[in-house]
């Protein structure tokens, strides 16, 4: 059960109370942060994906060596132990291992008093090839509340083309 009061603590320890009102689609919303486009998110998103392959046992002195060879057309694991009559469970896994840096530099918070949303968070990007990129807003519109679009920025400052927002595409935001 909610209270019937929505209870906002001003910095002078001053107590606001507000009804709480039903959402009309014609107010206000919260910030809405639209981040990277698509050819920007790719780029700094640069992963390798790892595969793993290992055994499971109850016997920790068990030795393992694992051999990758090719039978035409498929990859294939030998597996040999150093103790013969042991049970294994032969283990494989993927995973992705990000290759880019990233680094807060910088946070966008809320216009709205009462927004319980977390800041957004403005990265640095270090890419495997050394180059480094930053995230800045592209343009900010006002619809039902304010929609943030983010492009990069190289090291010198210049913006990078590819990662600008279509205007078409802002243009239909709402």
């Amino acid at each position: 059960m909610s209270a019937p009061f929505l209870s906002y603590k001003s910095d002078n320890d001053t107590i606001v109370l507000t009804h709480p009102k039903k959402k009309d689609k014609s107010t206000m919303e919260n910030d809405k942060f639209m981040g990277l486009n698509p050819w920007a998110r790719v780029l700094v998103n640069q992963y390798e994906v790892i595969n793993f392959t290992g055994i499971k046992s109850t016997d920790p002195t068990l030795k393992a060596e694992f051999e990758l060879y090719t039978d035409p057309g498929k990859s294939v694991i030998g597996l040999k132990l150093n103790k013969s009559g042991v049970p294994v469970d032969l283990v494989r896994k993927s995973f992705k291992r990000h290759l880019t840096k990233r680094k807060v530099i910088d946070t966008i918070r809320s216009i709205f008093i009462y927004s319980e949303k977390p800041p957004y968070k403005l990265y640095e990007y270090t890419l495997p090839d050394g180059r480094v990129f930053r995230e800045y807003v592209q343009v900010a519109i006002f619809t039902k509340g304010p929609i943030y679009f983010m492009a990069l920025r190289d090291d010198k400052g210049q913006v990078v083309p590819e990662s600008l927002w279509a205007d078409s595409y802002i243009e239909n935001v709402s």
